[in-house]
């Protein structure tokens, strides 16, 4: 999912950036914003694979993670007709910036226990 997720975002930002508001839309824009989705969903998934496979404080963690994804995703799909129209929609950079920071947030807390977990295997192996 990681790897999914690094390739779609390396397509999305370089192939297909998305025009200022105010432009006209274009095919860049419309796949930006389907590759977007995609993204989502490859976040998802990680998170949810994670939350089912541990049974301690990261699978609670990852089910907060999920929803600090999903509320703030569900409160810009509220904008799309103002988006639709170019008209203001003063919550959208803050509602993606804490789905955004909240996933990467939960990627390093991830990271941090396999390494941790990865550290106390290989010191149990030496002790036997």
């Amino acid at each position: 999912m990681f790897i999914g997720n690094a390739v779609n975002g390396l397509v999305l930002w370089n192939v297909f950036p998305m025009h200022m508001r105010g432009a006209e839309a274009t095919f860049t824009d419309t796949m930006h914003v389907l590759l977007s989705g995609v993204g989502v969903v490859f976040i998802l998934f990680a998170v949810c694979i994670v939350a089912l496979a541990y049974r301690n404080r990261l699978r609670l963690y990852s089910i907060v993670t999920i929803l600090i994804l999903l509320i703030p995703g569900a409160a810009v799909f509220l904008y799309v007709p103002e988006l639709a129209l170019g008209q203001p929609t003063p919550w959208v950079g803050l509602t993606e910036r804490i789905s955004t920071y909240g996933y990467f947030i939960w990627q390093t807390t991830f990271i941090i226990y396999l390494m941790k977990s990865g550290k106390e295997k290989r010191s149990q192996n030496i002790d036997a």
